[in-house]
């Protein structure tokens, strides 16, 4: 253990860290009356996540999403392992177009730092280098750039105990729901 940290996050899993990611950043989005269909494109493919089979994979289809890489190249290249060429150009288009492009690859960049960390091997609940990112890096970014921010302790439905830790099978639609009731039941 590299350091005791006291975390909301300490029970919440990996599952749960990376859906407050992905809400945080749908509501940026909203903040910035960005429509949701506009960025469906990265959306659908962040909250695909519980629907992998390998977190290896999803960790370098992520790589091809963030901004940095596909800004990096202007043509397509058939070296590109998980976006398509006409997903290429998709996302090409929309992050050159995006005025607040910095922060949303922040979302995408904390997202892929975390997978990084937990692909490591052999780590174990509650992964402290993903959970001192969250507290550190993602919990203060979320504070001094969001109007709205959501409530940890929606998230500890996705529990770090040994029965529910890697439970990632839940649509977009499931996670939603299920914050929704944790949040409500709260109030």
């Amino acid at each position: 253990m590299p350091g005791y940290i006291k975390s909301d996050f300490m029970e919440i899993s990996l599952f749960g860290r990376m859906a407050y990611i992905f809400i945080c950043l749908e509501e940026y989005l909203r903040e910035q009356n960005e429509p949701e269909e506009k960025w469906k494109i990265v959306l659908d493919f962040l909250w695909s996540f519980s629907e992998q089979k390998s977190i290896d994979d999803y960790f370098y289809a992520l790589t091809e999403h963030i901004p940095e890489c596909v800004l990096e190249f202007e043509v397509y290249s058939s070296s590109w392992d998980y976006v398509n060429e006409e997903k290429f150009y998709a996302l090409y288009e929309l992050y050159q177009s995006c005025p607040f492009l910095k922060d949303v690859e922040f979302f995408l960049e904390s997202a892929h730092e975390i997978i990084g960390y937990n692909m490591c091997g052999g780590v174990q609940p509650p992964e402290w280098c993903s959970l001192e990112m969250m507290e550190k890096e993602v919990l203060p970014f979320v504070r001094e750039h969001l109007d709205y921010i959501p409530e940890i302790s929606g998230f500890s439905v996705f529990s770090v105990s040994p029965e529910d830790c890697w439970n990632m099978n839940h649509t977009k639609e499931e996670i939603n729901l299920k914050f929704v009731k944790a949040n409500h039941a709260e109030s």
